[in-house]
């Protein structure tokens, strides 16, 4: 059955890729990220976006990322509240995701941890497999390098 136009997300063609990245306590790493991304992107004649979710940090992550964004033009912020029930926490990393991948305008969509878990220059290899093989989707694994 096809699925209705209010449930189909249009992706404009001029953005090829949005990283979604949930955030929640990183303001030590989310430096580095921004770093690694634009190293493993920039050069490549893609046109991309990064948006980090900020998932009710209780850090300095929403100040990092707010001075991030005059060095970032590629960046942009979200912030979700805290959730109003069980103690006003984080949301989770679903629904970070979630968030992020409804704002996300590229015609394909890249998902990262804020805590270098997964490792940007990834990124690169997985657009060429994409390319090379006309795949739908790409899965990473980091089984073998995870700390």
């Amino acid at each position: 059955m096809p699925s209705s136009p209010s449930s189909s997300v249009p992706r404009p063609s001029g953005l090829a890729l949005s990283v979604v990245v949930p955030a929640h306590n990183e303001q030590d790493n989310v430096v580095r990220l921004l770093e690694e991304l634009a190293a493993a992107l920039d050069g490549r004649g893609l046109d991309y976006e990064v948006i980090v979710v900020d998932d009710a940090s209780s850090d300095e992550t929403p100040a990092v990322l707010r001075d991030l964004l005059g060095r970032y033009e590629r960046l942009s912020v979200m912030r979700l509240s805290p959730m109003s029930s069980g103690g006003g926490g984080p949301n989770g990393q679903s629904a970070a995701f979630g968030a992020g991948v409804r704002a996300a305008r590229g015609e394909l969509i890249a998902m990262l941890d804020a805590d270098l878990q997964n490792d940007p220059a990834d990124l690169a290899a997985m657009l060429e497999l994409l390319e090379r093989t006309g795949a739908d989707m790409v899965q990473g694994d980091r089984r073998r390098a995870r700390r």
